[in-house]
């Protein structure tokens, strides 16, 4: 193995290890959005858009921590689908 081989095997096992794997958001309808949000997470809050970063919503779940997201649904569905994994 050359050296500049050896040196890409590196950035390929560093970036492994500080990727956060993402699980399968689910689908849920406004009903489960709001049962999930009043059942699992007590603060949930949207960070406006400014001219260098766009809006985010944050949920602090209790079994799951923080989820962020671009959109309420796609923070709740992400949050559902890592409370799904980690009951399993």
């Amino acid at each position: 193995m050359s050296a500049r081989e050896a040196l890409k095997w590196h950035e390929r096992e560093f970036r492994k290890h500080w990727t956060e794997p993402r699980v399968e958001p689910l689908e849920m309808t406004g009903d489960e959005i709001v049962s999930f949000l009043t059942d699992y997470c007590p603060f949930y809050q949207c960070v406006d858009a400014t001219k260098d970063t766009p809006a985010v919503f944050i949920l602090e779940c209790e079994e799951v921590g923080t989820v962020r997201a671009g959109t309420l649904r796609e923070a709740v569905c992400l949050a559902a689908a890592k409370l799904n994994e980690a009951n399993q």
